[in-house]
């Protein structure tokens, strides 16, 4: 697609994604993007390398796609997140649109706006016995980033990860 041809050049893209929200925290666009793309690796890895790398299907304990996702699931508690924002973004859902949204702090007209900017995005997690949380969208997004980032360097077919023209660390 374009000039993005495996799941490498796919975990670059995402690298970017994620580099261009960290500069744009307050963008819903730029988190769902982000989001999609945190969500779709799972498929540019299976079907660059992962349907038929063997050793790391026995390393990993997985024995087809759907148990690779369920393997995701129990290493990635915020990869649901992604799936939800991801079905939600494509196909209307009342119901993830209001576990999703937009806080702020102070009302801008009792302080300097600029020194006071703490619109940010938020998402709602469910925790233990099933209280709900809001949790800035940075946060969970980050957390996913670095799975597949982590899992590119752990159990990808080359140690070497693509270089990212925005980001050289995470916050």
């Amino acid at each position: 697609m374009f000039d993005i041809k495996n799941s490498r050049d796919f975990l670059g893209k995402l690298l970017d994604d994620f580099a261009d929200f960290q500069r744009d925290q307050s963008s819903a666009r730029v988190a769902i993007n982000c989001a999609i793309t945190a969500y779709h690796m799972h498929e540019w890895v299976w079907g660059d390398w992962l349907k038929t790398d063997y050793p790391t299907w026995a390393r990993l304990g997985i024995r087809d796609k759907d148990s690779f996702l369920g393997w995701i699931d129990a290493h990635e508690p915020f990869f649901r997140i992604m799936q939800d924002i991801t079905n939600g973004s494509k196909h209307f859902d009342h119901k993830v649109s209001q576990q999703t949204q937009v806080s702020g702090g102070f009302d801008s007209g009792a302080f300097d706006h600029a020194a006071f900017d703490t619109t940010r995005l938020e998402i709602e997690v469910e925790g233990p016995g099933g209280t709900k949380n809001w949790i800035e969208a940075i946060i969970l997004i980050e957390s996913v980033v670095r799975f597949w980032r982590d899992f590119f360097r752990d159990c990808g077919p080359s140690p070497e990860l693509p270089a990212s023209e925005h980001i050289t660390e995470f916050k």
